[in-house]
């Protein structure tokens, strides 16, 4: 792997300790990912007039992540990552994100589909 975003040395090392996490060979101390977003100078990127172009404008989604990986201070064993989201609701630890209104039709079936009184979601101890 190659990033003109983290000096080699601490690049290497951060390869070498997240390869042992996945190989479930790490040992010393746990893996630790700290980053800092916009912590480090440089451009911005206006976001697009429309909403729904911040997760379809391919244009804006490439430039706007460079940007934003290049501005992040990485430290500990953290590497640069891009999720690209494929819309703006997502189920992340059980909370459901939405960012904006047309996805406000998709919060009656979050809550059909988690109705924690389901017998079948029940502890079966």
């Amino acid at each position: 792997m190659e990033t003109p975003w983290i000096e080699d040395r601490q690049l290497a090392r951060a390869l070498v300790r997240n390869e042992a996490f996945w190989d479930g060979q790490l040992e010393e101390y746990p893996l630790m990912w700290i980053t800092v977003p916009d912590a480090k100078p440089g451009p911005t990127v206006a976001e697009p007039e429309k909403e729904e172009e911040l997760w379809t404008h391919v244009d804006y989604i490439i430039e706007s992540t460079e940007v934003k990986l290049s501005r992040t201070y990485y430290a500990g064993d953290a590497l640069p990552v891009f999720s690209p989201w494929l819309g703006p609701d997502q189920f992340a630890g059980g909370a459901y994100i939405a960012s904006f209104a047309m996805c406000a039709a998709n919060q009656p079936s979050l809550e059909s589909a988690w109705r924690l009184d389901d017998p079948k979601l029940r502890h079966a101890g």
